[in-house]
């Protein structure tokens, strides 16, 4: 009996870790330049991580709120949110 892995469930464990990395990454550097307010990159990360997983959609609306900065009022939230939703 063979014990090596088989080589299309070895490429799949490979290559699904390395699209988790990428996504987990570009999602991590879209939180920090948000929270020190460059919406437009963290936005544009935010878009590279959604292209490799589309769970991290989640991220965009927080993404809107960091943007907006603690203690912004109901109106620039709003725009931030937009914002982010149309450069996404």
């Amino acid at each position: 009996m063979d014990r090596v892995g088989q080589p299309l469930l070895i490429i799949s464990f490979i290559s699904s870790a390395h699209n988790d990395a990428l996504m987990i990454g570009f999602a991590l550097a879209g939180v920090w330049y948000a929270a020190h307010g460059r919406g437009v990159l963290a936005t544009s990360l935010i878009v590279l991580s959604i292209g490799m997983k589309p769970i991290t959609l989640v991220l965009l609306p927080f993404i809107g709120l960091l943007w907006a900065g603690p203690g912004s009022d109901w109106a620039r939230k709003f725009r931030c949110w937009f914002a982010t939703a149309a450069l996404a």
